[in-house]
């Protein structure tokens, strides 16, 4: 059984809104990725919002690489080109 003394997060990917970590999470997790969202001091008058360093995602440094490929395939960066 793993004590979990071994399981180690990365962060792959820092969310501007609530909005957007909970897609990004949503695409990792449908993939079968597992994917914590680090907290963050939103405002609670506008949930969407959030603080201006972001909301950092991690998985676990096994699906790292995984991760960042579905993240750059399936996640259009604003202002980025197609």
């Amino acid at each position: 059984m793993d004590s979990g003394k071994d399981i180690k997060w990365v962060k792959i990917y820092t969310a501007m809104s609530l909005d957007e970590a909970n897609i990004v999470k949503g695409l990792l997790e449908s993939n079968g990725i597992r994917c914590f969202m680090k907290e963050f001091s939103g405002s609670s008058v506008y949930p969407s919002l959030a603080s201006s360093e972001g909301i950092p995602l991690l998985v676990l440094e096994k699906d790292e690489t995984v991760a960042l490929e579905l993240i750059s395939k399936e996640v259009k960066i604003e202002g980025e080109e197609m």
